[in-house]
């Protein structure tokens, strides 16, 4: 009887040690290998100097440029975070002197509005100086900066309208002042107190002695400003009232008591 129980004892032992066995190997998790994937390379587009040195103050061209990738690593060793790329403006210019391979940012371009943009354009025996024009010879890229213009000066007329009747009083000309002058900048007009109309401001490129006839020309003449058609046409834009009107006493002058008319 004993050894039945025995027997029976160890049977039961014998099934509870594979029953845990089985479950134990069911529960245990077989590894699964994770294949790692290698991160994609970054590249960043920028712009590059292409076979051509360029200078400073040199108008920004498209054609100058190419575009070019760097890897993460050779941008940051440039300061670059990102792809770089702007869109060229033509009235812009270089701010430094480049040689073929440089790269080409953002900050390397000075717009027309930035403060030192006349400092790169304008030539080393050359000066600044403002002169107003009406709105509507800039409205519409008529004059922008990088034109060329021609100042003429009215003399015999008033900011007042004429009157018929005192036409024949006047003398009537119109005459070129400077020819071919290059325009570095325009800069908006604001509407005076008691002004009729806004006047822009060309800032032209002048030699000292061009500063002073102009000086004197806005003291005796009114003056005006086109696009220029070329220093050979300035003898061109040379009239005077009976150029026009052919019965028009334009030109007076007095001899002693007598008036001779031309």
């Amino acid at each position: 009887m004993r050894s039945k129980l025995l027997m029976i004892m160890a049977l039961i032992a014998i099934g509870a040690g594979l029953t845990g066995i089985f479950f134990t190997g069911e529960n245990q998790q077989v590894p699964v290998s994770v294949e790692k994937t290698q991160p994609r390379p970054v590249f960043f587009k920028v712009y590059r100097v292409g076979n051509h040195h360029l200078k400073q103050g040199d108008q920004v061209r498209r054609n100058d440029l190419e575009i070019v990738s760097l890897s993460e690593s050779e941008a940051g060793k440039q300061g670059i975070d990102g792809d770089s790329l702007f869109t060229p403006d033509k009235h812009a210019v270089y701010r430094n002197d480049y040689s073929p391979g440089d790269l080409v940012l953002r900050s390397d371009i000075v717009m027309p509005d930035d403060p030192e943009f006349i400092d790169l354009m304008i030539a080393s025996d050359c000066v600044p100086y403002a002169v107003a024009v009406a709105p509507e010879s800039v409205v519409g890229g008529i004059i922008r900066a990088g034109s060329y213009v021609d100042v003429l000066a009215l003399t015999g007329v008033s900011d007042n309208k004429l009157e018929l009747d005192h036409f024949s009083e006047r003398e009537i000309t119109i005459s070129p002042v400077l020819s071919h002058i290059r325009v570095l900048k325009i800069e908006p007009g604001e509407r005076d107190i008691g002004a009729d109309q806004i006047r822009d401001h060309l800032i032209l490129e002048l030699t000292r002695k061009q500063v002073a006839r102009l000086t004197i020309a806005k003291q005796v003449a009114k003056l005006e400003v086109y696009k220029s058609a070329g220093v050979t046409s300035a003898k061109d834009l040379r009239a005077n009232a009976g150029d026009v009107l052919p019965d028009f006493k334009a030109v007076k002058e007095l001899r002693a008591n007598r008036i001779v008319v031309k």
